[in-house]
């Protein structure tokens, strides 16, 4: 049997609550790999110890070990969250939690589901208020943060969002723009501590999926996370359908709606897409994990867009020289600052970059003298399949 489809099928039954067969003749090695790249080797003891699926005892001990670990970050993880939540609602901040704590919920075993960091999603008006709240909880903000305030407390990351995304997935659409109405779309377990309706909250994991696959990775659980809410979010598909339409973002829900049915039988969609893409995809996402390509990041950004803008210098100075919108998102202090003060931004931006990642400024310039390859072509007409590099996006 194929190592890569045991893997998906030990996933799949996981998801189902269903009994799976061990299997003698699987590599390992390679299982573990998978389940270390994907942030899921917890999911993997649990089955192991259910199920007996002969993995090496080399591997049990830290899988077990890893299974602890994701518990023990859970029940922190859940202190965090309502930590900061009741802090904000006590100044009257309405915060929106999204990702980890809301989808974990739908997974078998919740304290299983890995978690990174917290996302929060907090009104612009209530963005200073609520800068304020994070310093008197000790967190400290970090510079250099793209679409978002990081702040980091030793080892917990907490960010704070505006909207969803401000990417352009070369769709054609101002997502920064089309999501503005998020307050509009909650769920309200509290007057100020609330979620997205079932819906929205699907939309924004695939926006999220969009996000890593077009830059550094998307792994296998965040296509668990959209085949779990698939399989027990109350969600309304007509309004989804509307909404992802609105968003041109159908086209890639087909595709990723296609790989929860092949991969996990979590069956809400019919579309049936080709074969090549299929599995272009699914070696992509296998391969990857969650952020296998991140070192290979801007260069395959810069070669992508290359072929898309057809000039690859255009591309390059686009990051060098970015516009008002994207400066705003990539530099804390000018967000709020006139647009008057936009190359001291670029400027401050460059040093930035320079002291903290001298490797990715290396790579914008390598990237000019690169080919573009056959694994980029092919990356690009996969990405393009799914509706993405399609068509220009208007002025911010």
């Amino acid at each position: 049997m194929n190592t890569k489809y045991y893997f998906l099928k030990i996933i799949r039954s996981y998801i189902l609550s269903e009994k799976i067969d061990s299997n003698d003749n699987i590599d390992w090695d390679e299982i573990f790999r998978l389940a270390q790249i994907h942030n899921i080797t917890g999911i993997l003891a649990a089955m192991n110890r259910k199920y007996s699926l002969g993995f090496p005892d080399k591997y049990v001990r830290q899988l077990d070990a890893s299974m602890y670990s994701s518990v023990s970050m859970s029940v922190m993880w859940d202190k965090v969250y309502s930590e900061i939540s009741s802090a904000l609602a006590s100044k009257k901040i309405k915060n929106i939690v999204v990702k980890g704590p809301v989808v974990k919920r739908y997974y078998p075993d919740p304290d299983l589901r890995t978690m990174g960091d917290i996302d929060l999603i907090i009104n612009k008006k209530d963005m200073p208020l609520a800068i304020e709240v994070m310093k008197l909880l000790d967190f400290i903000c970090e510079e250099g943060c793209v679409d978002e305030y990081k702040f980091m407390r030793k080892n917990i990351c907490v960010e704070l969002h505006e909207d969803l995304t401000s990417k352009d997935f070369g769709t054609g659409v101002n997502y920064k723009a089309e999501m503005q109405s998020l307050f509009d779309n909650v769920k309200n377990p509290d007057e100020y501590i609330q979620e997205l309706t079932d819906e929205y909250n699907l939309i924004y994991l695939l926006l999220h999926a969009a996000q890593h696959l077009i830059s550094e990775g998307c792994g296998v659980r965040q296509i668990m996370d959209i085949a779990v809410t698939l399989k027990n979010a109350d969600i309304d598909y007509n309004f989804l359908w509307r909404e992802l339409d609105k968003l041109k973002l159908t086209d890639f829900a087909h595709c990723i709606f296609y790989l929860c049915r092949r991969w996990f039988d979590v069956n809400i969609d019919d579309h049936i897409i080709d074969d090549e893409i299929y599995i272009a995809l699914s070696n992509h996402i296998l391969d990857g994990g969650v952020f296998g390509f991140a070192a290979d990041r801007q260069n395959n950004l810069i070669m992508r867009e290359s072929i898309y803008n057809g000039n690859k210098i255009h591309s390059l100075l686009k990051r060098i020289f970015p516009n008002k919108a994207e400066a705003r998102s990539k530099v804390v202090w000018f967000r709020n600052k006139p647009s008057i003060l936009l190359p001291i931004a670029w400027v401050y931006r460059w040093y930035d970059m320079c002291k903290k990642n001298p490797q990715r400024v290396k790579n914008y310039f390598k990237s000019l003298g690169n080919k573009t390859d056959n694994k980029i072509s092919e990356e690009y007409k996969m990405l393009q399949a799914m509706g993405f590099y399609s068509e220009k996006v208007g002025k911010q």
